[in-house]
């Protein structure tokens, strides 16, 4: 059986800072980490996180909640 997964991928100029915000809309614990950025936010149900990120100039970065991995909770950030 094949499990076909979306991934999120959000794009922006390379190199440039963006503000990124995220929502946790359910119930449990979450996080936003971004390999390579020293991001690692907890955000607690309901709540919201806002950090900085910076768009690679080249491939993509991921971006992942440490909590959920096993359920694939991740994406990618790339250069337009």
């Amino acid at each position: 059986m094949v499990r076909r997964v979306r991934l999120t991928v959000l794009t922006g100029p390379a190199g440039q800072r963006i503000e990124l915000t995220v929502r946790n809309q359910g119930k449990a614990l979450h996080n936003i980490a971004v390999d390579g950025q020293g991001i690692d936010q907890d955000i607690k149900a309901g709540a919201t996180a806002t950090v900085q990120v910076r768009v690679p100039t080249s491939g993509p970065v991921t971006f992942t909640c440490k909590y959920h991995l096993p359920q694939n909770m991740r994406g990618e950030l790339q250069a337009q």
